[in-house]
């Protein structure tokens, strides 16, 4: 749920990742809440208002879940910039 998410209230993330990070053993929990809108839509709109952004995020928790080096696996940085603003 992102900050202006009309369907999914902020405080059920927070809930989420509470119970993720209460865990370390099994979770490595992170939050990625954009201030997401999209043609009036707020709920999981983040990839057309963020994409760079969340398109690094998507790698970051990827690349850790398979234990993988980010540098070497993603080449996000090389990739052309789609965002038009950053947060």
């Amino acid at each position: 749920a992102g900050w202006f998410d009309q369907t999914v209230p902020p405080a059920e993330t927070q809930r989420a990742l509470m119970l993720a990070q209460g865990l370390p053993q099994c979770y490595v929990g992170f939050a990625y809440t954009p201030p997401e809108y999209c043609n009036g839509q707020t709920h999981h709109v983040e990839a057309w208002d963020f994409p760079d952004d969340t398109r690094l995020k998507l790698c970051e928790f990827w690349t850790a879940t398979f234990g993988l080096s980010l540098g070497a696996h993603c080449g996000v940085e090389g990739l052309p910039r789609l965002q038009k603003w950053d947060k």
